[in-house]
């Protein structure tokens, strides 16, 4: 449930956005509830985002995009940053092996 300005309350369960997350640090959008906010300060995980697939992202055609590459390298344990394109990630990730 999110708590809005008033005591509104609203029983959803959505993922944080940028855009949610900004409006919960201004005050302006407030978890309802103590699991939510150990999620925003960082001290619990949200299992709602899905680990990386074990199995590496085809390197052409559909799912095969920065992301899905991002995502697998991140669950091998490879930090990717955000100035690294898609060929820079794959390479990292073959590089550890």
């Amino acid at each position: 449930m999110l708590r809005g300005e008033g005591g509104a309350v609203w029983p959803l369960d959505l993922p944080l956005s940028e855009p949610h997350a900004e409006r919960v640090a201004a005050g302006t959008l407030i978890p309802a509830d103590d699991r939510s906010r150990r999620i925003l300060a960082g001290d619990e995980p949200d299992e709602r985002s899905a680990p990386a697939p074990t199995e590496a992202p085809p390197k052409a055609g559909p799912g095969s995009g920065r992301e899905a590459w991002a995502a697998h390298a991140r669950g091998l344990g490879i930090e990717v940053t955000d100035d690294m394109d898609r060929a820079g990630i794959i390479a990292a990730v073959e590089a550890a092996g």
